[in-house]
């Protein structure tokens, strides 16, 4: 069996020891296909110290089931729940939680010690194929209440679904009707296949959110 590093990384802080970290995932491959040993994808977190990288990881995070995709789309989730600490979000767009590669994402807060063991939020499509979670990222604080929220794409849900997750100072949202739902009703624009924030473009004192739909018909 082969690795490579996937396209997806990113660095930021987790922890309050004066230093970066860096996130990089593994995905494991065999032939043309995803691995198919349960463990299919691992994430590592390295710390950096001084001007260099540990060669040791400090935090792991791994599937649970065989052919998730867990792990293709990896980034910051900045500080979801105010406590001063950088967490993490990881999609599984291919995960299967009763729905055929319906997705599944989670996310792991940030804490002194690095990054939880164990997700400390997680939520799953309500439809088969919907590829969801194979965007993630941060959405910055787009409505000012001082916590991050989460942007998240499904590009295979009809014409593509995006959904942005407000952080509190309990965690994320666990109250669909406090998420924020764009659906494309264009069928194959594959909205949401990438997502993230787009910062503050109006200068209105709330984050701004980005996300594209490459096959969009115009």
């Amino acid at each position: 069996m082969k690795s490579r590093l996937a396209n997806t990384s990113c660095v930021c802080r987790v922890h309050k020891g004066g230093m970066m970290i860096v996130l990089a995932f593994f995905l494991f491959f065999s032939g043309a296909v995803y691995g198919t040993t349960e463990k299919q994808v691992t994430s590592l977190v390295y710390p950096r110290i001084s001007r260099t990288l540990s060669d040791v990881p400090i935090w792991t995070g791994e599937a649970d089931i065989s052919g998730a995709g867990y792990g293709v789309c990896v980034a910051t989730a900045g500080d979801v729940n105010g406590d001063g600490y950088a967490d993490v979000i990881v999609g599984a767009h291919e995960y299967d939680d009763g729905h055929l590669s319906g997705g599944r994402v989670f996310v792991y807060h940030g804490n002194a010690n690095g990054v939880s063991d164990t997700p400390s939020w997680s939520l799953a499509s309500d439809t088969s194929g919907a590829m969801f979670g194979l965007s993630v990222g941060t959405a910055g604080d787009t409505n000012g209440d001082g916590f991050s929220e989460i942007i998240i794409g499904a590009p295979q849900y009809g014409g593509g679904r995006i959904i942005v997750v407000p952080g509190s100072s309990s965690g994320l949202s666990t109250d669909p009707s406090d998420y924020w739902i764009a659906d494309c009703t264009q069928a194959g624009a594959w909205a949401g296949m990438s997502v993230g924030t787009a910062g503050d473009v109006n200068n209105d004192g709330y984050s701004d959110i980005i996300f594209g739909a490459p096959f969009f018909n115009n």
